[in-house]
Order: C-alpha cells, then structure tokens, then sequence
C-alpha cells in the first residue's frame, strides 16, 4: 500500500509538481526550510535535542572556556598548546552536537517509518551512531579548526583608525574560507542520515553518499544552505546590537544583561544547526525516493527519472517516506 502512494505521488509530481525553471527550484529550497522549522512545531519532542545541545553548548561556553585559557597558559601560550586545546574544544563541540543530530535523525526515522515515537530508543541509537561516525567528527573538526584558524589570520590587524590592514581581496577571500566551512558542516549533515538510516555504511561511505546527495540536489543544498545561515545572523543579531552601542562607549552593561543576549545568541544558533540538520534529512529522504523510483522505472524499462519527477517528502505531511521504500 504503501509503495502504491509513492508510486501515485511520483505519477502526480509528473503531472503538475515537477519544478521547471531555476526559481521554481528556489522556491522548492525554500519550501524543505520552512518545513524543517515547523517540524519543531509539530513534533515537540523535536526539542530534545535542542534543549540538550543548547545546554550542553552553554555549559562550555561558560564554565570549560576560563579553564581552557588556562590551560593554554599552562601550556606555554605556545602555538602547539592553542592548537591543542581549540581541536579538543571543536572536537567536543562536534560530539555534542553529532549527538544532538542523531537524536534529530532517530526521530525523523521513527516518523518516516511510522513506528512507535520512542525517546529513550532514539537516545540509545543516537549514542550508538554518535560512536560509529567518530572518524567523520574528528575529521571534521580538524578541518573546522583550521578553516576558522585560517579566516582569523587572514582578517588582518586594524589600523588606528579602525580600518583593516588588509584590501577587499582578504576580506573576500575570509568570506568564502567562512562559506567553505558551512558548506563543509552541511555536508556533514548530509552524511550522518547514511549512518543513521542505511545499514553497513561506514565512515568513508557515508561521506561518498552525503557528497552524492548535495551534488545531485545541488541548487536545493545551496540555497538551504544560505537561507539558513541568514537565520543564524539573525539569531545573533541581538548580542551584535549588544555590541554595537556599547562599542566605543562607557557604557556599565550589566553582566546579567551580557549573560542574556549570549544565551539567546547560543540559542538561535543552535536551532539554526537543528534545522540545517532536519532540511538535510529531508534532502537525504527525497534522494532515497528518487533512487527507489528510478530503480523501478528502469525495471519497467520507461529509462531513469529526473530527481525532480519524485515530489519532495515532508516531515509534516503525515506521509511515512522511508517506509513506503522499504515496501
């Protein structure tokens, strides 16, 4: 039965769905965004993981950080020692928050496979997958240190006059090692469903079935991928406002006021994270159905499907996706 439904939403999409031109696919990105955020809305469990990973971050933030320059202290101050310390700080930040997404995708499972909502199974299979993508989160750490390491050097030292040292070429250049690393976490995001939802993916085939997915819904990764890091400017645009009157100023801010707006900055910015991680789920859902209904087109000989020719699947509109593959 359930096969029957996807097949008659792939005849529908040939009908009337299919997007034809470039903005109708920006509007189809921008679609599988607003569909992630009311998710939340719909599923409050949802939350969880946003509690935990906001938690967790702001526990970091606010009771390991001071200790953390210490221990570079301890360290000499040198090079080696800041090296040190940040990749264990972004490997940790890229622990908690693998978990708080595997949490996200366990969810995402049991609603996509019409199962029993379970929390307490969705924290254990997160713990497990958390544990079995080790190898993508160190890596990517790694590179998520460097890249920022990297895009603070080549910001330059001001002048006097508070303008930078370097031209508009090293600010250019700074923007797209900062984009090169959102897009690095997205496709991050991308891998982690193959761990989650395929078995015998390992590390490395995870990261060749994440890649796959984003080139083959290129434009959809793109502008989900902007969009969403627009929303995370906006979450922080209350510290920045913060920041911006009391720069140059003798302004007393109260530490409770400073507490506050970094809260909510954290916050937002984890949301953001969240619901980067859910579009990624549903780009990685939609690449499933199309490649279940191209093996079938090809069975029946009427030749591959445009990924396009498959409607996109949604988390809010009751149709189990994942298990009409599966039958």
């Amino acid at each position: 039965m359930l096969a029957r439904m996807n097949q008659q939403r792939i005849g529908n999409s040939r009908r009337s769905a299919t997007p034809t031109t470039r903005l109708e696919r920006l509007a189809l990105a921008a679609g599988m965004v607003a569909s992630s955020l009311r998710a939340f809305a719909r599923f409050p469990s949802l939350f969880i993981a946003l509690v935990f990973v906001w938690a967790a971050t702001a526990a970091v933030t606010f009771l390991a950080l001071p200790y953390a320059f210490d221990a570079v202290d301890a360290l000499g101050g040198s090079y080696v020692a800041f090296a040190v310390i940040g990749l264990g700080g972004f490997a940790v930040a890229g622990v908690l928050l693998s978990f708080a997404c595997f949490i996200l995708l366990e969810r995402v499972r049991q609603i996509e496979m019409d199962e029993p909502r379970s929390v307490a199974a969705a924290l254990g299979r997160a713990l497990v997958n958390t544990a079995r993508a080790i190898p993508i989160i160190l890596v990517w750490s790694v590179l998520w240190l460097g890249v920022n390491a990297l895009a603070a050097l080549l910001g330059g030292d001001e002048d006097d006059d508070g303008a930078a040292s370097f031209g508009d070429t090293d600010s250019l250049l700074d923007l797209s090692m900062r984009a090169a690393c959102d897009a690095l976490r997205m496709l991050v995001f991308l891998s982690l469903p193959a761990i989650a939802w395929e078995v015998g993916n390992g590390p490395l085939r995870a990261v060749k079935r994440g890649v796959a997915v984003a080139r083959r819904h290129g434009a959809e990764f793109a502008v989900g991928l902007l969009l969403t890091e627009l929303g995370a400017w906006l979450a922080a645009l209350p510290l920045l406002a913060l920041l911006a009157v009391t720069a140059g100023s003798e302004a007393d801010v109260p530490e409770l006021v400073w507490f506050g707006a970094l809260a909510l900055a954290l916050l937002g910015w984890t949301l953001v994270m969240l619901v980067q991680q859910l579009f990624a789920a549903e780009l990685y859902v939609w690449h499933l159905l199309w490649e279940d209904a191209s093996e079938r087109s090809l069975a029946e000989g009427t030749g591959p499907l445009d990924p396009h020719a498959v409607p996109r699947p949604s988390l809010i509109d009751g149709i189990p996706a994942l298990a009409a593959i599966d039958s």
